[in-house]
């Protein structure tokens, strides 16, 4: 009886264990996607390496077919499993920065039992490289790139074919190529070394020098200003393709030594002679990564986006020394071991190698991409990378890089924001860190580019809304110092004065002056309040007479009307009519008349606001119509009456203008020409009237992109329907079912006209717009420059102390304004480039000609320094791919090449129509 027992004991326990070891090599699909995603994820990496290895292997050798609906429906399963593992490896490959050293030797310890997997590896990694920089998706190719440079490091691909790869994309840079493309490739191959630049300078040393070489000589050659963060100073003229060729200097000169990158590979001994029989294969394959040529470069490609070089925290230029290290922000009081925490917050972080520095900046920059849909993982990846030393300090950096990257950012502000504020929150350190950049920044304010100095605005007074605007403003009572620079402290009164205008939005004005210094208060916007013109309180200020305004009946008539709400705006309009007893009352005087009525009568929310303007806008349709040949001039009159109407409220204006626009009271065109009223262009160095620019052009540049679309699936459909027809022509089909199709098909035809008309339209409108703000904005300049030689010749005069003071900072807030308004410029011509190339010549020929040198170079510097720029509107990211890029060849398409044939015919029609109705008109003369 106890045999038997200890017998069945040990059947049980056999067929466990047989059991178990069925499950693991019959491995689940989604069990393996699992292990490839997750690997590195917990400490154990070789354990975890050589299962991965064995389920990888045991995959491969696998026909079955893919039984997970999961997996079909989202990776390609055409030749089963070995499709899957290819298509999983690879796409972790392009998203998981940090595990590229993990999955090499992954390739290379499967490779050395099934050598076709590592062939097959860098066959499809050469396929969708060339997918990728075809398609502008370069996060995905700068990946790409780094993994393959890394496979040397296992002998998968050996050193020499390496370096050709990498020679073959550094020879882009140059060649007639644009700046943007020759930048582009130089920071793929320049962010590729710190991974294999040690194998290829001991086993092909000589094809290492000449490839730096080429990259040395680039990189000396090129002048690229567009994109400068800081004006003078030191490192003014170091941009990001500058810096990272530093930190690759230092890298090179220090002996090529990283410690911030995995390298698993090290571990297994041998690796590297195993692989030889997988790269001979390899090399004679066709599609081999040695044998990598680029795609060729196309007007309508976009290239990479390059953060801005900040040098907050390390030397702006590695190659001449270290940078002093003091702190401009102490820890907080009530740490332990303060000076301990001091020399790791701020000593520490000098002993970071250049190298290193540039490995995290990556993490960083491709971290941020990957995981914007999620913040939460986002700040939890920002906190999980390999490196050593304290890494705050980079992360900060990245993150405000990112931030302040040129003509705009990859993602909403916002994001960029809502990370740095989350990781404030999670750890102690970064707050500090956060407040150090702060005030390093705010010292560079008068030499940062003004675009940048908005962005810097906008986070900072919502930084300090998040944690209770809590900020060491006695630091900065210096601007109110008479005897400092007058155009430093002209550009830092202006930032404060700003920042607190934004602090307002997020908070109220008793609350400000609660929590800021009395001295600041002199910089508080007053508390936002309408201003209508007919109020009876405003007639007499502070004890002073003053006659009422004129045409006071006639306001108090309309409002009254308004109010009663039974009032049409027909009867709005001939009841102004008939009040203009003694024809005093111009067009314009009308519309601020009816414009401030039906503001004061909206006042209650910006929804009531709409809904008087929705209501009246017949009205205001009807004033304007009336006089044709002042149409333009009348709708300029709505914007400046609304405008005066929130005369101390930059807020409600941009809220104003954009309800014009959605209602169609005012055309686009309408917003360029308010922004050159001396009014708003006296203040152009506050940021709310290019605010109100940017989203016009936004609105109308996605209409158009939009619209587009629209035409492309409608093209697509037509199509279907037709063949649908010739099928239902050809066989024996009822008659009510062709008639159906029939229908169907011309109401698509129309609608596709439709899109095109609308295209036209906007097309053209954005075409009057981008004239309008050129030919403007040079005259503006140009007056500017008079008056600045003008008081140029003025300061070879004797003056006294007092007109010698007032001469200096009218000098100092000329400065401040032109640095924003060119910066604005700037910004502009950058952001909206690919919209305005198709009529580049148009322009310099009509607009720029004989224009003053110094706004010549602002305009043609656009096309010098730059390529095709991704354009994103205001509402957030549009990802680059060739559905983008398609956009855009359409466009440059329909502006070069003029309408299609439908909207040709109809144009031709309209155009007999209105010649046969003018020869009649002759006719009857």
């Amino acid at each position: 009886g106890k045999m038997s027992r200890d017998s069945r004991v040990e059947s049980l326990v056999g067929s466990r264990k047989r059991r178990r070891e069925e499950r693991d090599e019959d491995i689940d699909e989604l069990e393996l996607r699992k292990l490839i995603i997750e690997i590195g994820d917990k400490t154990g990496l070789d354990r975890q390496l050589d299962a991965l290895h064995s389920a990888v292997a045991r995959a491969w050798d696998d026909t079955s077919p893919i039984t997970s609906d999961v997996l079909n429906g989202r990776y390609d399963t055409t030749n089963g499993r070995r499709s899957l593992v290819l298509d999983i490896l690879l796409r972790c490959v392009t998203s998981l920065t940090v595990k590229t050293g993990i999955y090499t030797t992954l390739v290379a310890l499967v490779s050395r039992d099934k050598p076709d997997f590592g062939r097959l590896v860098i066959e499809q990694a050469a396929k969708q490289l060339s997918v990728a920089m075809t398609n502008c998706e370069w996060k995905k190719a700068d990946l790409l790139v780094r993994f393959c440079a890394d496979l040397c490091n296992t002998d998968v691909m050996s050193p020499t074919d390496v370096a050709n790869f990498l020679q073959a994309l550094a020879a882009e840079c140059g060649n007639g190529n644009p700046t943007q493309r020759c930048d582009t490739f130089c920071l793929l191959v320049l962010g590729a070394l710190p991974w294999c630049a040690r194998t290829l300078s001991e086993q092909c040393n000589k094809e290492l020098q000449s490839l730096l070489e080429t990259l040395k000589t680039y990189v000396s050659a090129r002048n690229c200003t567009v994109e400068r963060v800081y004006h003078s100073g030191q490192g003014s003229n170091a941009d990001w393709v500058a810096l990272v060729w530093s930190q690759i200097k230092n890298f090179v000169d220090s002996g090529f030594v990283v410690t911030s990158i995995l390298k698993p590979y090290n571990t297994y001994e041998g690796l590297c002679n195993a692989n030889e029989k997988v790269r001979n294969e390899a090399k004679t394959d066709d599609g081999h990564i040695s044998q990598f040529a680029p795609p060729p470069h196309r007007d309508t490609n976009i290239y990479m986006d390059k953060p801005a070089a900040l040098h907050l925290f390390y030397p702006w230029n590695d190659l001449e020394g270290q940078q002093d290290t003091k702190p401009l922000v102490s820890p907080p009081d009530g740490a332990e071991d303060k000076m301990a925490v001091e020399l790791n917050y701020f000593t520490d972080r000098m002993n970071v190698k250049p190298v290193d520095r540039l490995v995290g900046a990556l993490y960083i920059s491709d971290t941020l991409f990957h995981w914007n849909a999620s913040r939460e993982d986002c700040v939890k990846k920002l906190r999980l990378f390999p490196i050593k030393h304290n890494y705050e300090h980079m992360v900060v950096e990245g993150i405000l890089s990112h931030l302040f990257t040129l003509p705009q950012t990859p993602f909403l502000s916002m994001y960029y924001i809502s990370v740095l504020g989350d990781l404030c929150r999670s750890d102690l350190k970064f707050p500090v860190i956060v407040a150090e950049a702060m005030e390093t920044l705010y010292e560079r304010v008068p030499t940062m580019d003004t675009v940048l100095v908005d962005r810097f605005v906008q986070f900072f007074s919502l930084h300090l809304a998040n944690f209770g605007f809590r900020w060491c403003w006695e630091d900065w009572t210096n601007i109110l110092d008479q005897d400092q620079d007058l155009r430093a402290c002209t550009a830092k009164k202006l930032f404060v004065c700003d920042v607190f205008s934004l602090m307002l939005r997020h908070s109220y004005r008793e609350r400000l002056l609660d929590v800021i210094p009395s001295v600041f208060h002199q910089f508080i916007p007053e508390q936002p309040r309408h201003h209508f013109k007919w109020e009876t309180r405003r007639v007499i200020r502070a004890g002073q007479t003053q006659d009422p305004p004129k045409f006071k009946s006639a306001a108090e008539s309309i409002y009254s009307k308004i109010a009663t709400g039974t009032f049409s705006g027909d009867e709005l309009t001939l009841e102004l009519d008939q009040q203009d007893h003694a024809g005093e009352m111009t067009d314009a005087d009308k519309i601020e008349i009816l414009m401030h009525c039906i503001m004061i009568n909206g006042i209650e929310t910006i929804s009531h606001q709409r809904k008087m303007l929705e209501k009246y806008k017949d009205a205001l349709d009807a004033m304007v119509e009336s006089q044709p040949a002042k149409e333009m001039e009348l709708r300029l009159a709505i914007v400046k009456a609304g405008c005066s109407f929130w005369e101390n409220s930059p807020q409600h204006k941009l809220v104003l203008i954009h309800q014009l626009l959605e209602l169609r009271i005012i055309e686009p065109v309408d917003v360029v020409h308010w922004i050159f009223v001396p009014s708003v262009v006296a203040y152009w160095e506050r940021g709310y009237s290019w605010e109100a620019l940017r989203m016009t052009v936004d609105a109308l540049c996605v209409e158009i992109m939009n619209t587009f679309k629209e035409s492309n699936n409608l093209a697509a459909k037509i199509e279907e329907l037709e063949n649908e027809r010739e099928k239902l022509d050809d066989g024996m089909t009822e008659t009510e079912k062709i008639q159906e199709v029939t229908h169907e098909l011309q109401k698509k035809k129309n609608q596709k006209r439709r899109a095109q008309r609308t295209i036209g339209d906007c097309t053209e409108h954005l075409k009057l717009m981008f004239f309008e703000l050129m030919r403007e904005f040079r005259k503006t300049l140009e007056a500017h420059y008079k008056k600045a030689d003008d008081l140029a010749s003025k300061k070879k005069e004797r003056l006294d102390p007092t007109s010698k003071r007032d001469f200096n900072r009218q000098r100092a807030k000329d400065y401040v304004w032109h640095k924003s308004a060119v910066s604005h410029f700037n910004e502009i011509g950058c952001k909206y480039l690919m919209f305005m190339y198709p009529w580049r010549k148009e322009l310099e020929e009509k607009v720029f000609q004989e224009a003053d040198d110094r706004i010549m170079t602002i305009f043609r510097g656009w096309f010098d320094h730059m390529c095709f720029r991704r354009w994103t509107p205001g509402k957030g990211f549009t990802p680059t791919n060739e559905t983008s890029n398609i956009c855009l060849e359409l466009f440059m398409e329909l502006v070069t090449n003029g309408l299609g044939e439908d909207e040709q015919e109809e144009k031709a029609g309209e155009n007999g129509t209105a010649e046969s109705g003018k020869d009649a008109m002759e006719a009857t003369e």
